[in-house]
Formats: structure tokens, sequence, C-alpha cells
């Protein structure tokens, strides 16, 4: 029987390396034409689906290869030996890499002999954590196209983040985390004096940092601007609903959300940070200097009143997605860098 290809990940959040697993997972699977075991290292919303995508019954033996997704789970591999091929993926950026434990670490750097990641950024700060430059390959994410939310959907988003008839509204979209700029959105609500735009964020809102900015919006009187939706099945019903999509992170090594946004027809505005700087350099959203919240306001307003341009963005990043992000692209990718690896082992 042939060794099938072990997968690993994390944790079953919703969180973006996740989504990418589960996309990628079956044209993968089916290219390399091998039979995958899937293992959590915890659980989450997402571990019944990514486990579901398993073709290999019963305990894994020896496996052809392990593929670790993201850089959280390379510890895993230290369990097997130097004769197993082992690879990661790796969706994080170069802050996350420089806080990993040691066992993570020391995997992504002595154990993988493929490492994947997400952009250009993040393999340089791979390559100055110590990663050989010649076992690097960067794989931007899958983007998975979603149809294009209906009128009642897109109205009832609307309404359940509080815009009226003539509002106009602004959306985030993510886990409010440090790395994500709750914060930094919060002070963007208060750069934005035009009482007609609403502002909304998608994402699972952890009780201690969500009661910190909860807290400081109240301060800032505007509370009764701002809805927080919590997590979601599906967020682009309100991505559709947004006038403008934005972004306040910190870092982010190859964010989805603007992409997910362009596909359903809305711009984004956010920081020139990580892989958000590569998107703005492309014109497929508009970025401003991190952490300027007073010129994000103003380019959010700009693209408030600017169709045009807001329509321009917007087709941009659909192409990108399409052209260099569709799961046909990057599940060949992924597919032919892990068939080399598993051919290159007697």
């Amino acid at each position: 029987m042939t060794p099938p290809l072990l997968v690993i990940a994390h944790e079953g959040t919703r969180s973006g390396g996740n989504r990418v697993l589960h996309a990628l997972l079956g044209p993968v699977r089916e290219l390399l034409g091998v039979p995958v075991a899937v293992e959590l290292l915890a659980g989450g919303p997402m571990a019944s689906q990514l486990r579901s995508l398993a073709t290999a019954s019963g305990p894994v033996g020896r496996p052809g290869a392990v593929l670790a997704n993201s850089s959280l789970a390379a510890r895993a591999l230290l369990r097997f030996g130097a004769d197993v091929p082992c690879a990661v993926y790796v969706h994080e950026d170069d802050e996350a890499l420089t806080v990993l434990d040691e066992e993570s670490r020391l995997a992504v750097v002595d154990r993988c002999r493929l490492v994947m990641c997400v952009s250009a950024a993040a393999a340089t700060a791979l390559v100055g954590m110590g990663v050989d430059p010649d076992r690097i390959r960067v794989v931007p994410p899958v983007i998975t196209p979603r149809a294009v939310p209906g009128d009642a959907e897109v109205a009832g988003a609307r309404a359940a983040m509080g815009a009226a008839a003539g509002d106009r509204l602004v959306v985030a979209c993510g886990e409010v985390a440090w790395h994500k700029g709750p914060d930094l959105f919060v002070d963007l609500v208060t750069r934005v004096s035009d009482e007609r735009v609403r502002f909304g964020w998608v994402g699972r809102r952890p009780l201690g940092l969500g009661r910190v900015v909860t807290g400081d919006l109240a301060a800032t009187g505007g509370t009764d601007r701002v809805v927080w939706i919590g997590e979601v099945p599906d967020a682009a019903p309100y991505l559709r609903a947004a006038d403008v999509v934005v972004s306040t992170s910190r870092r982010d090594a190859q964010p989805l959300v603007p992409l997910e946004a362009a596909l359903v027809g809305r711009p984004t505005a956010g920081f020139a940070v990580g892989g958000l700087s590569e998107l703005g350099a492309e014109g497929c959203v508009a970025t401003v200097p991190y952490p300027d919240t007073v010129a994000l306001a103003a380019v959010v307003g700009d693209l408030l009143e600017d169709a045009v341009r807001s329509a321009d963005l917007a087709a941009a990043g659909a192409r990108r997605a399409r052209d260099r992000q569709s799961t046909g692209v990057v599940g060949r990718a992924v597919a032919d860098e892990l068939r080399r690896l598993m051919e290159a082992v007697p």
C-alpha cells in the first residue's frame, strides 16, 4: 500500500491558514494520487471539516511525507525519523516567526526539506531565522471564490451592522487579536467625522482584548457607530455589504480578506505592512504608512466618494485572485512541490 501523506494542523479554528488548507487538500490529494491522513493538535469549529478530507484509514505507520500546515504545527515533525521527508507551509510573518517556541523553530530550520511560505516578505524572514534559501518556495495562499451574495443576504448583513438606508458602511474582518489592530480600528472610527459612516467588525472576539477595545470605543463616544458581529461561517455577505473594507493589521504575511472582498466587488484600504504592501504595489488595495490612522481615514473617505477608484481596486484584486491564487494554480504548485519532496527519498 502507498504510504500516506500526513498533514498536521495546529488547531481547527477558522484561521486563514486552515481555510487555505481546507481549500487545497482535496485538489492536492487528487493530483498526488496518494492517500492522505489528517491530524490536528487541537480542536476548533473547522476540525471536523479538515478531518473529513482524509482518505487514509486506521493508524498511520511510516508516512510517505509529512506536511505541517503553519510554523505553529512544525514541532510535531520532530517525532519523525530523518528518513521521513518533512515540509511546512508557513502562513505567518516575520514577527510571528521570531517568537516561535524552540522546538518549532528547530523543526522549520533544520528538519524541513521543503519550506513553503505565502509571500516574498515571509521568505526573507525565514532566511533571516536560518532557513536554507534553496529549501524555500513562495506559494501564495489560495483564494476560494464564493457566489456573490444576493440582495437579501446583503440587506441582512447591513441591517446586522446597524446600517440604515443612506448610511455608508466600513467593515473589518478577522479575529479581534493584537496583530489585527482592533485598537487602531477604534482610532480610525474617531478619525471619520461623517456620522453617516457606520462600522462593523466580523470575526471572533476573545473576551480579554474584546473588553479593552470596546471600553476604548465607549470612552471615545463611538459605541453607537460600531457593531461587533462575531465569528460567522461565511463572511462574504458582510464584505459585499461594505462600501469599503478596511485592514488595520500591524502584520499579516499575505492576507486573504482583501482579495475575497475584491471577488465580491469591494475595495480594501489598509496599512502597508507584510503582504498588504505587495497588494498595494500591484494596485489591488489602497495602502498608507503604518500606523497612520489619519491617512487611513482620508483614504477610506476618498474611496467612499470615488466609485471609479473603488471599482478599479476591486477589479485588480479579483484578477490577482483568479490568475495567481486560484485553487487550480495554488493546488498544482503545492502538489508539484510535495511530489518532488516524496520522490527525492528512496
